[in-house]
């Protein structure tokens, strides 16, 4: 395997667009400054994993997830080496800017071009490099799959809505995301002008000359004064419908048939909201203020019927609080994607899956769960068929835009590829809740 790390692909100016760079002799290590890791604004860079003797191998190129503030190339759970080997794939995973150095709306001070959707023009620039350059470590440029999990979802999302990844990519797979994450700019400007004053300055000119680390204590600060009113936490630094990239919410360019010549799959953890399940709390008043702030109208009888319905046993309120929370943050924002698909008709399939390994001892159910499963990362002793199945499907896709490996894996049409001890596909996924949910308009968009 050849493995080449911090490969530049782009400067970074701040507050600015970036700066393309062919493929040359530098070498990066930083990942993008977030809260906790310093890091480093000149941290536009890639890591490749190619087969050795590669030929006009199919490429995955990653973009990993962190809410838009956090993470980077160097997470063991997505290391590409067996992915690239075992699929016979070259995968290129990229660091990209974060938080206020990628999504922060300029207000007409800063010079040149303002920094509204900085990551998503960092991606871009990335996938730009893949077609000049990947046939250098044996990749097909004409046969490329966008790939994401969580933030890097939606910004897979965003790039198949818009013309300017058209070519760039040639096939895409969307985990456990949504199609509607995108600010409006009255929105954005009203992020824009509680970062400059948690920054204490008036401008984003004056806010070009502050340390990295004052911007990164700042978007802090704006996190978490709309996490306080937030039913989870808040995602204030994401896509910006900025009428120049994004004209609108990537769901409704989707449904206009935006990306509807590409394959997709997509998909989503059926117990996604298992991280944010915080202990020592009284799960009646929880469930009570969740569903206040995002579904006033259903009530807890209703929608423990309804799961009763879905999964053959009443719930604990435990329970019941984690199947809402997952189903507003990505479950339903998938299934909406999904429809926005077929209502567009495009010429390319949809494939479905959801990601269940209950009974599998030591393989997490939560978000994020199916990475090592995909990436052959896991460590726990039951995921060895599983992983390697999930592993060969992704990679079908890949290579061909269907998960063949599975035959029995159809278009969205015809069900959900079902993840777990027995993979299989089913009709549906927890339909029951997702129609009381559905009826009483909940959504929980998390700014």
């Amino acid at each position: 395997m050849r493995v080449v790390h911090g490969i530049r692909y782009a400067r970074a100016q701040r507050f600015g667009p970036p700066v393309p760079e062919s493929l040359g002799p530098d070498r990066l290590g930083a990942r993008a400054p977030q809260p906790g890791i310093e890091g480093s604004e000149d941290c536009l860079h890639l890591t490749v994993w190619a087969p050795l003797g590669a030929t006009a191998a199919p490429v995955l190129v990653w973009i990993h997830g962190g809410a838009h503030v956090s993470g980077g190339v160097d997470d063991p759970v997505t290391d590409g080496s067996r992915l690239a080997a075992t699929q016979g794939l070259v995968v290129v995973a990229m660091q990209y800017r974060l938080g206020a150095l990628g999504h922060l709306l300029g207000d007409g001070t800063e010079e040149g071009q303002d920094a509204a959707n900085a990551a998503l023009h960092d991606q871009l620039a990335a996938l730009r490099w893949v077609q000049a350059h990947i046939a250098e470590f044996g990749g097909d440029a004409s046969a490329v799959t966008l790939m994401g999990q969580s933030a890097g979802g939606v910004d897979v999302l965003a790039h198949l809505s818009t013309s300017a990844g058209e070519g760039l990519f040639h096939r895409a797979i969307a985990h456990s995301c949504t199609a509607e994450r995108a600010m409006s700019l009255p929105q954005a400007a009203r992020i824009r002008d509680a970062f400059l004053a948690a920054a204490g300055v008036e401008s984003i000119r004056e806010a070009a000359d502050l340390p990295v680390a004052a911007i990164v204590r700042a978007q802090t600060r704006v996190i978490d004064r709309f996490s306080a009113a937030a039913p989870i936490d808040a995602l204030p630094f994401r896509p910006v419908i900025d009428g120049r990239l994004l004209h609108e919410r990537p769901l409704e360019a989707l449904a206009a048939g935006a990306g509807a010549g590409l394959p997709l799959l997509i998909g989503s953890a059926r117990r996604e909201a298992l991280p944010w399940m915080s202990g020592g709390v009284a799960e009646g008043a929880a469930l009570a203020a969740l569903l206040e702030r995002i579904a006033p109208s259903a009530s807890i009888d209703e929608l423990a019927a309804a799961y009763r319905v879905d999964r053959g046993r009443r719930p604990e309120l435990r329970e019941l609080r984690e199947a809402v929370l997952s189903e507003v943050m990505y479950r339903s924002p998938v299934d909406r994607v999904v429809a926005a698909r077929r209502a567009a008709r495009g010429t390319a399939e949809t494939f479905v899956y959801d990601f269940d390994p209950a009974g599998l001892t030591g393989v997490d159910a939560g978000h994020s769960g199916d990475l090592p499963m995909v990436f052959g990362t896991s460590t726990a002793s039951t995921s060895a068929g599983l992983s390697s199945r999930m592993a060969a499907a992704w990679g079908s896709f890949a290579r061909g835009g269907r998960p063949s490996s599975e035959p029995s894996w159809g278009d969205a049409a015809d069900g959900v590829f079902r993840w777990g001890a027995h993979p299989r596909m089913i009709s549906a996924s927890d339909p029951a809740l997702r129609a009381v949910l559905t009826a009483a308009g909940a959504a929980c968009d998390r700014l």
